[in-house]
């Protein structure tokens, strides 16, 4: 049999029943927003069931529920749950905005790594009393992710306070909206820009 007209063997998740229910069978970066976790039920210490399991009916609106808000599957036959253009739009803008959010990218790849801030809180108080924790958390950041930059805020700017920290990527070369003067750093998979010395300065 030639490879043109060899039979394509069905996928793990064309042979699941409810695939949407299934973090495994989905996508990295989607995976984050689906919670089957109580599908099954739930027991306590003692085996006792506090929480029932779905019935086929529920694990079939759930997965139509997932695969629609967090997939953006549509039959557009008439069994949709949202049906409507509206309703439509603002689980694709969500959708794109997910796709877009460097949160979810770096998780997908595996490049978060877990910060104790109470450690650092602790550890302020002990050594110092006064220092800024947040500072210590950055320090500690920047150990494991060279390239990025803190920032302090010389004034009110957009969701930022005066004398707020923030470490940021810096964006290399051109970008939209970058001029003299001004720099140019990653906010959650989004573009900011500010005006150096006038509203931000560089903490070395």
């Amino acid at each position: 049999m030639s490879k043109r007209n060899k039979k394509k063997l069905p996928s793990r998740r064309a042979k699941e029943k409810y695939p949407a229910l299934r973090r495994d069978l989905n996508l990295k970066v989607r995976r984050y927003y689906i919670e089957p976790d109580y599908i099954h039920g739930a027991r306590d210490k003692n085996g006792k069931v506090v929480i029932r399991p779905l019935t086929n009916d529920e694990k079939a609106w759930l997965n139509k529920f997932y695969e629609e808000t967090v997939i953006t599957k549509f039959n557009k036959d008439g069994t949709d749950l949202y049906d409507s253009v509206e309703e439509r739009r603002k689980i694709w803008r969500d959708n794109n905005e997910r796709n877009r959010c460097l949160f979810n990218n770096t998780q997908k790849r595996a490049m978060l790594k877990p910060f104790s801030t109470e450690k650092y809180d602790q550890e302020s108080i002990k050594n110092v009393g006064h220092l800024d924790s947040e500072l210590l958390l950055i320090n500690e950041m920047e150990k494991e992710e060279p390239g990025y930059i803190r920032l302090e805020f010389l004034k009110n700017v957009e969701n930022y306070s005066k004398g707020d920290k923030i470490l940021r990527l810096p964006v290399e070369g051109k970008c939209p909206g970058k001029v003299p003067g001004t720099i140019a750093v990653v906010t959650n998979g989004k573009i900011e820009i500010f005006k150096v010395s006038a509203d931000v300065k560089v903490i070395e």
